[in-house]
């Protein structure tokens, strides 16, 4: 049986970057503030956060976030950033995924960003709870009338975060 001995101490080398990347990524966002993004842009303080953990967990991170050229609804905030922040670590965390992508597309009257995995998905045993960082991307959402919904993919699992798009002016 070496083979599982090995095995194990493969996944646990595996496991270690991830520690890396919860603690920078925790890092990057106490130096975050409003001010940051209102100055930088959600775009690109987004962007940097996937550089950040693609380059941490190895995970191909793509992003497209072109959708979101010249758009600054007034309810783009820090919350915003912290469910997207939310969503890429569970994905490193839990879904066992080799590719994450970050994507956006606006409407009229929506805006919406993803994050899909191709990892496990919610594979929720009966009687499971949903996670508590689910929840609280839920809650977060609805703090500035958006909503986050989870679609099951095959494989993975798309994170989708819909806030209305007030036009500005």
């Amino acid at each position: 049986g070496g083979h599982i001995d090995g095995g194990e101490a493969a996944i646990r080398d595996l496991l270690r970057p991830i520690d890396d990347v919860l603690k920078i990524v925790r890092g990057i966002s106490q130096r975050l503030s409003p001010i940051f993004l209102k100055n930088l842009g959600l775009i690109i303080a987004l962007e940097h956060l996937a550089e950040k953990v693609a380059e941490q967990s190895g995970i191909v991170v793509q992003v497209d976030l072109s959708a979101l050229d010249g758009l600054f609804p007034e309810n783009w905030n820090i919350d915003l950033y912290r469910i997207v922040q939310e969503a890429l670590t569970n994905a490193v965390k839990h879904s066992g995924a080799s590719r994450i992508r970050l994507s956006a597309i606006a409407t009229r009257t929506i805006v919406m960003l993803e994050i899909a995995d191709n990892g496990r998905g919610l594979r929720e045993k009966p009687g499971d709870k949903p996670g508590l960082g689910l929840l609280l991307m839920q809650h977060r959402a609805t703090a500035f009338g958006g909503r986050v919904r989870f679609e099951q993919l095959n494989p993975g699992l798309a994170v989708q975060i819909e806030i209305p798009n007030r036009p500005q002016g």
